[in-house]
């Protein structure tokens, strides 16, 4: 039983040993350092991005000659002669034939339609680019602003605590006076029922850190519901200094949106000038070696150079269609620029704004909780001496509660703004 005790002892301990092996402690750089090398939105933006190169790279290759090689065996139910008086009987082609064709082509017209193509092909790829930068500042601006609303529930629930704690404390002491005879029942129902209420805010701001902790766990790629992993408090989110914050030209300078917008009106207007193009005929320079054997009436090697053109006078308008169908996401296209450098320069102005505005907040919610804190104290000291009640003593709390409630959400309100004006002006 000794032997069977200290196994069991020694499992327990190297059990232990495992689990503080495996935890991990990660801070607001490593969450977001995994969110961008794990999310799958993330994955998807460089596959295309990779996709729309090698299309680039294929538009560009279409301006280049081409080369085709072809070899057609044939074998016949019989040879084909031809019976000559006198002569007896000609083979002009053998059962068996075969045909090698050596082929190459340049586009002549259709270069001015290629050019286009490639041009857009590259702006698309350069947009496609663009386009992972602007997927990973998202992701780090919803890393950030989750981390800060996980840590913001927590400091919630840390004041739920400290709440249920000093009305805990009261309700020992309001049950002595009770004893005694200086209050009543009532006074101490009405405090215990808010020592409950305390622990009932402490249970929902608990509920909502949950939700937070597994948005944050999902986003690096790991189970919402494992408990390994720890985050250390967002100091340095809490400590930034304020944002300096550059003119609105420079916002639009730096943010990936408006170039990526830009790319892609560029793109479409390369594609309006290629559809054009190609309502021309196409005419191309070819040049072709040719190799029959088993045809006697054909020459065995020969070649040749020439001009091939080649127009659809008649097609139902598709081209034409086409033409104006690039047009009009040309125009589209140019729009969506304009929205995007108006959208950024109402964000920048609105994150200015509202950075003001928590920066007083959290200056006047400085001055009100050390209001609070003495109101409290004192009021306490009066419900102890018998010249206070318990209505003074609840409001004092309550209002202590508040005042704690308002610190730590404009702080957290303050850090957060700083985040989003860092993301409107094109991230750090």
């Amino acid at each position: 039983m000794r032997r069977l005790a200290l196994a069991s002892g020694a499992l327990t301990l190297a059990l232990g040993f495992a689990r503080a092996a495996s935890a991990e402690t990660l801070d607001i750089e490593a969450v977001a350092r995994l969110a961008l090398q794990s999310g799958p939105e993330l994955r998807a933006a460089r596959e295309h991005a990779e996709a729309a190169h090698a299309q680039s790279k294929s538009a560009g290759g279409r301006l280049l000659p081409s080369v085709h090689v072809s070899d057609e065996y044939q074998h016949w139910d019989r040879p084909f002669a031809i019976g000559f008086p006198g002569l007896g009987l000609f083979v002009a082609r053998k059962q068996d034939t075969n045909t090698f064709v050596v082929a190459g082509r340049q586009p002549l017209l259709g270069l001015l339609r290629g050019a286009h193509e490639y041009d857009a092909a590259g702006a698309n790829a350069e947009a496609a680019k663009v386009s992972v930068k602007v997927g990973e500042a998202d992701t780090r601006e919803m890393v950030e602003l989750e981390y800060l609303r996980l840590f913001q529930a927590k400091a919630r629930v840390d004041i739920a605590r400290a709440a249920e704690q000093e009305l805990t404390q009261e309700v020992t002491e309001t049950q002595a006076r009770v004893k005694a005879g200086a209050q009543t029942n009532a006074d101490l129902l009405r405090i215990q029922v808010a020592a409950a209420g305390a622990r009932q805010d402490g249970i929902v701001a608990d509920a909502e850190a949950t939700v937070h902790r597994a948005n944050l766990l999902a986003a690096i790629g790991r189970a919402p519901e494992e408990t390994t992993t720890q985050f250390e408090p967002p100091t340095a989110l809490l400590a930034r200094v304020d944002v300096p914050v550059p003119a609105g030209s420079d916002a639009l300078a730096r943010r990936p949106e408006m170039k990526q917008a830009t790319l892609r009106a560029d793109a479409a207007e390369h594609e309006e000038s290629a559809r054009t193009f190609a309502l021309l005929p196409e005419v191309d320079l070819e040049a072709a070696y040719q190799r029959v054997n088993g045809q006697v009436f054909a020459q065995e090697s020969s070649a040749f150079v020439g001009i091939k053109a080649d127009w659809a006078i008649w097609e139902w308008g598709a081209s034409y269609n086409a033409k104006q169908a690039a047009s009009a996401e040309a125009r589209a296209a140019a729009a969506d620029v304009e929205a995007t450098r108006r959208r950024v320069l109402t964000e920048v102005t609105s994150a200015k704004a509202e950075l003001a505005a928590v920066a007083n907040a959290v200056a006047l919610a400085n001055q009100t909780i050390a209001s609070a804190q003495e109101a409290y104290r004192v009021t306490a000291a009066q419900v102890r001496a018998g010249s206070g009640t318990t209505t003074d003593l609840l409001n004092a709390e309550s209002a202590l509660t508040q005042a704690r409630l308002q610190l730590e959400n404009a702080r957290y309100a303050q850090a957060a703004v700083r985040v989003q004006l860092e993301h409107a002006m094109g991230g750090r």
